[in-house]
């Protein structure tokens, strides 16, 4: 197999399944999502449906592991056409939860089958000491860095690539302090747990700069996959799982302050974040530059949440195996349902990514009634 020629058969297909009325149609749709404005003919849905059930041709060993990456994401874009969803094509270079904590010297380490970044601040007093050793090629994080640039070199550009799955400066402060120590410094060494975010915020703000330069600007600003399309210059995404977890008060003298730094950069910032945010959610709202959340229905009561915040958010809504207790996971017809009963109608900015973690899901089957429940 002939890897430029294979890559060009892929993107040539590609570009076959989502033609360019397609694109202009959806991209139209998202920009008006991203834009804080309601949809008016149907409420703008992905399925999180990338399954590669051809009988494809497979790899040769001496393949690297991002050339079969980039073949992997390829044909599962061509596989998910069928969906006719507002799903369009991007590469996404994915996530390694170390990338920025090593910016101080954090590395990952394997615990029982698991991999955790392992802290490195056995004092509060050494978070003035640390060293910054940044963002060189043979780091974790310059292996995101150089992954974006190969999807853009070797596609010549065709296909947008996303920013990297990005931690948020609290969730980095947690991986190089130690997630306990560091809400335990919260209270007992405020001074320098501020003071470290002050230091993990520069850290992402850095990488978020040559995350875009990577691609000479062309990135698309949302950071995990298979979320709706998002506009170059429409703000910045992250994940900041901690606002599950930690109190108001915390939020606020935290968070809020990271939130506002990153916005005064890049505009508008959504936030990603896994478990319950109802409690927290009102709070990180008052940053200005917090502009949307990506939570799952199965954690965060989203019809509270929608009651809480009205039209202050943008809401992007996915679904996971993991539940509150007090919360059903759903198929993606429960999903659906779930998602329409609360924003359909409601003069809201919202968008779904259905997700198959209970039941099967087939495009043939489901795609044309799943696109009816999303009609208005």
């Amino acid at each position: 197999m002939d890897f430029e020629k294979y890559i060009a058969e892929l993107m040539d297909e590609v570009a076959a399944c989502y033609p360019p009325e397609h694109i202009a149609s959806t991209q139209a749709r998202l920009t008006n999502f991203w834009a804080h404005r309601a949809a008016k003919d149907r409420m703008p849905y992905v399925v999180f449906d990338f399954a590669q059930r051809r009988d494809w041709p497979a790899l040769p060993e001496a393949f690297t592991p991002v050339q079969k990456d980039l073949i992997w994401q390829l044909r599962g874009m061509i596989e998910h056409a069928d969906w006719g969803d507002d799903y369009i094509p991007v590469l996404t270079p994915g996530i390694i939860q170390a990338a920025i904590p090593a910016y101080f010297g954090a590395l990952e380490e394997r615990i029982e089958g698991s991999v955790r970044v392992k802290p490195i601040i056995a004092d509060p007093s050494d978070i003035y000491k640390l060293a910054e050793i940044g963002y060189p090629s043979d780091s974790y994080g310059g292996t995101l860095l150089a992954k974006m640039r190969y999807f853009r070199e070797t596609t010549g550009g065709r296909i947008p690539v996303a920013m990297p799955d990005v931690q948020g400066p609290f969730s980095v402060a947690t991986h190089v302090w130690g997630m306990q120590e560091y809400l335990e410094a919260t209270l007992a060494d405020p001074v320098e747990a501020e003071y470290f975010m002050q230091r993990t915020t520069a850290a992402v703000l850095k990488f978020l700069k040559l995350s875009r330069e990577a691609v000479d600007g062309e990135w698309m600003p949302w950071h995990i996959f298979s979320a709706p399309w998002k506009p170059p210059g429409s703000g910045v995404s992250m994940s900041e799982d901690m606002l599950s977890v930690v109190s108001p008060d915390v939020v606020r003298k935290f968070i809020v302050p990271s939130l506002e730094a990153i916005g005064r950069k890049y505009g508008r910032v959504f936030v990603h974040t896994c478990g319950n945010l109802n409690h927290t959610v009102r709070v990180a709202a008052e940053a200005r530059s917090l502009g949307g959340v990506n939570v799952s229905s199965s954690e965060t009561d989203i019809r509270l949440l929608a009651e809480t915040m009205g039209d202050r958010f943008i809401y992007l809504i996915h679904h996971a195996l993991v539940h509150d207790p007090a919360l059903e996971t759903f198929d993606i017809y429960g999903q659906a349902r779930l998602f329409r009963e609360v924003f359909s109608g409601s003069g809201l900015t919202a968008a779904a990514i259905l997700m198959p973690v209970v039941g099967t899901c087939d495009a043939v089957q489901d795609a044309e009634k799943i696109r009816e429940m999303f009609m208005l």
